[in-house]
Protein backbone atom coordinates (compact mmCIF):
# COMPACT_ATOMS: atom_id res chain seq x y z
CA UNK A 1 0.00 0.00 0.00
CA UNK A 2 1.49 3.38 -0.99
CA UNK A 3 2.32 5.99 1.65
CA UNK A 4 0.34 9.25 1.71
CA UNK A 5 3.30 10.96 0.02
CA UNK A 6 3.47 8.34 -2.76
CA UNK A 7 -0.30 8.35 -3.23
CA UNK A 8 -0.44 12.14 -3.42
CA UNK A 9 2.35 12.18 -5.99
CA UNK A 10 0.61 9.52 -8.11
CA UNK A 11 -2.61 11.58 -8.16
CA UNK A 12 -0.65 14.72 -9.03
CA UNK A 13 0.97 12.89 -11.97
CA UNK A 14 -2.52 11.80 -13.05
CA UNK A 15 -3.59 15.46 -13.11
CA UNK A 16 -0.57 16.36 -15.23
CA UNK A 17 -1.44 13.64 -17.78
CA UNK A 18 -4.96 15.03 -18.13
CA UNK A 19 -3.54 18.12 -19.84
CA UNK A 20 -3.08 16.02 -22.99
CA UNK A 21 -6.86 15.31 -23.14
CA UNK A 22 -9.07 17.35 -25.50
CA UNK A 23 -9.69 20.80 -23.99
CA UNK A 24 -13.09 21.56 -22.56
CA UNK A 25 -15.18 21.78 -19.40
CA UNK A 26 -14.99 18.03 -18.74
CA UNK A 27 -11.20 18.00 -18.80
CA UNK A 28 -11.04 21.12 -16.60
CA UNK A 29 -13.33 19.49 -14.04
CA UNK A 30 -11.21 16.31 -13.97
CA UNK A 31 -7.98 18.25 -13.56
CA UNK A 32 -9.47 20.29 -10.76
CA UNK A 33 -10.73 17.16 -9.00
CA UNK A 34 -7.40 15.32 -9.22
CA UNK A 35 -5.45 18.38 -8.03
CA UNK A 36 -7.72 18.74 -5.00
CA UNK A 37 -7.43 14.99 -4.23
CA UNK A 38 -3.65 15.27 -4.45
CA UNK A 39 -3.70 18.18 -2.01
CA UNK A 40 -5.97 16.36 0.43
CA UNK A 41 -3.89 13.19 0.38
CA UNK A 42 -0.63 15.13 0.56
CA UNK A 43 -1.71 16.90 3.74
CA UNK A 44 -1.37 13.55 5.53
CA UNK A 45 2.35 13.27 4.71
CA UNK A 46 5.60 15.20 4.85
CA UNK A 47 6.34 15.79 1.15
CA UNK A 48 6.09 18.97 -0.91
CA UNK A 49 3.26 17.52 -3.02
CA UNK A 50 0.56 19.84 -1.60
CA UNK A 51 2.71 22.88 -2.47
CA UNK A 52 3.26 21.55 -5.99
CA UNK A 53 -0.43 20.76 -6.45
CA UNK A 54 -1.53 24.18 -5.18
CA UNK A 55 1.00 25.85 -7.50
CA UNK A 56 -0.46 23.95 -10.46
CA UNK A 57 -3.98 24.73 -9.24
CA UNK A 58 -3.13 28.40 -8.98
CA UNK A 59 -1.59 28.68 -12.45
CA UNK A 60 -4.19 26.51 -14.15
CA UNK A 61 -7.24 28.21 -12.69
CA UNK A 62 -6.01 31.79 -12.63
CA UNK A 63 -7.23 32.13 -16.19
CA UNK A 64 -10.49 30.28 -15.50
CA UNK A 65 -11.69 31.29 -12.03
CA UNK A 66 -9.12 33.91 -11.07
CA UNK A 67 -6.28 33.67 -8.53
CA UNK A 68 -8.57 34.16 -5.51
CA UNK A 69 -9.73 30.51 -5.65
CA UNK A 70 -6.22 29.11 -5.19
CA UNK A 71 -5.36 31.68 -2.52
CA UNK A 72 -8.60 30.84 -0.73
CA UNK A 73 -7.68 27.15 -0.77
CA UNK A 74 -4.34 27.94 0.87
CA UNK A 75 -5.99 29.99 3.60
CA UNK A 76 -8.59 27.27 4.15
CA UNK A 77 -5.87 24.68 4.79
CA UNK A 78 -3.73 26.98 6.95
CA UNK A 79 -6.76 27.91 9.03
CA UNK A 80 -7.74 24.33 9.90
CA UNK A 81 -7.52 23.03 13.42
CA UNK A 82 -4.45 20.82 13.52
CA UNK A 83 -4.09 19.93 17.20
CA UNK A 84 -2.54 16.49 17.49
CA UNK A 85 -1.83 16.25 13.75
CA UNK A 86 1.92 16.64 13.24
CA UNK A 87 1.78 16.13 9.45
CA UNK A 88 -0.92 18.77 8.91
CA UNK A 89 0.95 21.24 11.10
CA UNK A 90 4.04 20.61 8.98
CA UNK A 91 2.05 21.23 5.80
CA UNK A 92 0.62 24.44 7.24
CA UNK A 93 4.18 25.59 7.94
CA UNK A 94 5.19 24.70 4.37
CA UNK A 95 2.25 26.66 2.92
CA UNK A 96 3.00 29.67 5.08
CA UNK A 97 6.63 29.63 3.99
CA UNK A 98 5.86 29.13 0.30
CA UNK A 99 2.76 31.24 -0.26
CA UNK A 100 2.10 33.47 2.74
CA UNK A 101 5.36 35.30 3.31
CA UNK A 102 3.87 37.68 5.86
CA UNK A 103 2.96 34.90 8.29
CA UNK A 104 5.57 33.08 10.34
CA UNK A 105 5.93 29.39 9.58
CA UNK A 106 8.14 28.71 12.60
CA UNK A 107 5.23 28.49 15.02
CA UNK A 108 3.59 25.72 13.00
CA UNK A 109 6.74 23.66 12.48
CA UNK A 110 7.59 24.01 16.19
CA UNK A 111 4.15 22.60 17.03
CA UNK A 112 4.63 19.78 14.53
CA UNK A 113 7.99 18.74 15.99
CA UNK A 114 6.63 18.94 19.52
CA UNK A 115 4.18 16.19 18.52
CA UNK A 116 6.49 13.98 16.47
CA UNK A 117 10.11 14.17 15.26
CA UNK A 118 10.40 14.07 11.48
CA UNK A 119 13.39 14.72 9.24
CA UNK A 120 11.41 16.87 6.76
CA UNK A 121 10.17 19.05 9.61
CA UNK A 122 13.70 19.41 11.02
CA UNK A 123 14.91 20.38 7.54
CA UNK A 124 12.17 23.00 7.17
CA UNK A 125 12.91 24.50 10.59
CA UNK A 126 16.63 24.58 9.82
CA UNK A 127 15.85 26.54 6.65
CA UNK A 128 13.61 28.98 8.52
CA UNK A 129 16.15 29.49 11.29
CA UNK A 130 18.96 30.05 8.80
CA UNK A 131 16.94 32.82 7.15
CA UNK A 132 16.61 34.43 10.58
CA UNK A 133 20.37 34.26 11.16
CA UNK A 134 20.06 31.51 13.79
CA UNK A 135 22.86 29.36 12.36
CA UNK A 136 23.68 27.37 15.50
CA UNK A 137 20.03 26.35 15.99
CA UNK A 138 19.71 25.50 12.30
CA UNK A 139 22.75 23.24 12.58
CA UNK A 140 21.16 21.51 15.59
CA UNK A 141 18.05 20.84 13.50
CA UNK A 142 20.16 19.31 10.74
CA UNK A 143 21.93 17.11 13.31
CA UNK A 144 18.55 16.01 14.69
CA UNK A 145 17.20 15.22 11.23
CA UNK A 146 20.32 13.27 10.27
CA UNK A 147 20.08 11.28 13.50
CA UNK A 148 16.81 9.93 12.05
CA UNK A 149 18.34 9.27 8.62
CA UNK A 150 22.08 9.78 8.25
CA UNK A 151 21.86 9.36 4.45
CA UNK A 152 19.28 12.08 3.82
CA UNK A 153 20.81 13.99 0.92
CA UNK A 154 18.76 17.15 1.49
CA UNK A 155 19.83 17.43 5.13
CA UNK A 156 23.47 16.68 4.26
CA UNK A 157 23.46 19.46 1.66
CA UNK A 158 21.70 21.78 4.09
CA UNK A 159 24.20 21.16 6.89
CA UNK A 160 27.07 21.50 4.42
CA UNK A 161 25.76 24.95 3.45
CA UNK A 162 25.37 25.99 7.08
CA UNK A 163 28.87 24.79 7.94
CA UNK A 164 30.27 26.80 5.04
CA UNK A 165 28.44 29.86 6.41
CA UNK A 166 29.97 29.21 9.83
CA UNK A 167 33.49 28.75 8.45
CA UNK A 168 33.59 25.06 9.40
CA UNK A 169 35.21 23.97 6.14
CA UNK A 170 36.32 20.58 7.44
CA UNK A 171 32.77 19.73 8.52
CA UNK A 172 31.33 21.06 5.25
CA UNK A 173 33.77 18.92 3.27
CA UNK A 174 32.77 15.84 5.28
CA UNK A 175 29.07 16.45 4.53
CA UNK A 176 29.72 17.06 0.83
CA UNK A 177 31.77 13.89 0.51
CA UNK A 178 29.21 11.85 2.46
CA UNK A 179 26.45 13.05 0.14
CA UNK A 180 28.45 12.47 -3.03
CA UNK A 181 29.33 8.95 -1.84
CA UNK A 182 25.63 8.03 -1.84
CA UNK A 183 25.60 7.80 -5.65
CA UNK A 184 25.88 9.72 -8.87
CA UNK A 185 22.44 11.33 -8.44
CA UNK A 186 22.55 13.14 -11.77
CA UNK A 187 18.83 13.92 -11.47
CA UNK A 188 18.93 14.88 -7.80
CA UNK A 189 19.20 18.63 -7.30
CA UNK A 190 20.60 18.28 -3.79
CA UNK A 191 23.25 15.86 -5.06
CA UNK A 192 24.24 18.13 -7.96
CA UNK A 193 24.62 21.09 -5.60
CA UNK A 194 27.07 19.18 -3.42
CA UNK A 195 29.93 19.33 -5.91
CA UNK A 196 30.30 23.14 -5.86
CA UNK A 197 29.87 22.97 -2.07
CA UNK A 198 32.78 20.52 -1.89
CA UNK A 199 34.89 22.88 -4.00
CA UNK A 200 33.94 25.82 -1.74
CA UNK A 201 34.95 23.80 1.34
CA UNK A 202 38.32 22.89 -0.20
CA UNK A 203 38.97 26.53 -1.10
CA UNK A 204 38.02 27.56 2.44
CA UNK A 205 40.42 25.01 3.92
CA UNK A 206 43.22 26.19 1.65
CA UNK A 207 42.66 29.83 2.56
CA UNK A 208 42.49 28.98 6.26
CA UNK A 209 45.78 27.09 6.01
CA UNK A 210 47.37 30.02 4.21
CA UNK A 211 46.07 32.45 6.83
CA UNK A 212 47.44 30.25 9.61
CA UNK A 213 50.81 30.06 7.85
CA UNK A 214 50.87 33.85 7.43
CA UNK A 215 49.97 34.32 11.10
CA UNK A 216 52.83 32.04 12.15
CA UNK A 217 55.23 33.91 9.87
CA UNK A 218 54.21 37.25 11.36
CA UNK A 219 54.61 35.82 14.85
CA UNK A 220 58.15 34.68 14.03
CA UNK A 221 58.87 38.05 12.45
CA UNK A 222 57.56 39.79 15.55
CA UNK A 223 59.96 37.78 17.70
CA UNK A 224 62.86 38.86 15.55
CA UNK A 225 61.80 42.49 15.64
CA UNK A 226 61.67 42.43 19.42
CA UNK A 227 65.41 41.82 19.36
CA UNK A 228 66.06 44.73 16.99
CA UNK A 229 66.24 48.50 17.24
CA UNK A 230 62.61 49.48 16.35
CA UNK A 231 63.37 53.13 15.51
CA UNK A 232 66.05 52.00 13.07
CA UNK A 233 63.61 49.58 11.43
CA UNK A 234 60.79 52.10 11.31
CA UNK A 235 62.65 55.11 9.97
CA UNK A 236 65.52 53.62 7.98
CA UNK A 237 64.93 50.05 6.90
CA UNK A 238 61.18 50.19 6.17
CA UNK A 239 61.38 53.16 3.76
CA UNK A 240 64.00 51.22 1.80
CA UNK A 241 61.78 48.13 1.72
CA UNK A 242 58.81 50.26 0.68
CA UNK A 243 60.62 51.16 -2.53
CA UNK A 244 61.47 47.57 -3.42
CA UNK A 245 58.90 45.32 -1.70
CA UNK A 246 55.86 47.33 -0.55
CA UNK A 247 53.81 44.25 0.43
CA UNK A 248 56.52 42.97 2.76
CA UNK A 249 57.03 46.47 4.16
CA UNK A 250 53.31 46.74 4.95
CA UNK A 251 53.41 43.42 6.79
CA UNK A 252 56.43 44.51 8.84
CA UNK A 253 54.68 47.80 9.58
CA UNK A 254 51.65 45.95 10.97
CA UNK A 255 53.89 43.88 13.22
CA UNK A 256 55.62 47.01 14.49
CA UNK A 257 52.25 48.59 15.33
CA UNK A 258 51.36 45.54 17.40
CA UNK A 259 54.65 45.64 19.26
CA UNK A 260 54.51 49.31 20.19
Amino acid sequence: MPSPDEGALAVLEEADKLHSAPPGAERDLKIRGTLERSIELGLKGYSEVPCWAITRFFHYYSGIEGPDRAQGLIREIVGREALGDAALLFQQAMLRERFMRGESALEKVDQSLALAPNKAAFSLRASLRRKNGRTAEALSDCDAGLSLDRDDIVLLRQRCHLRLDAGDYQGALADAEAGLALGSGTEDRAMINLLPYKIAALIGLKRAAQAEEEALSLKKLGGLLLEQDLPFLKFTLLPEFAKRRPTFAAAVGEVIKCLQ
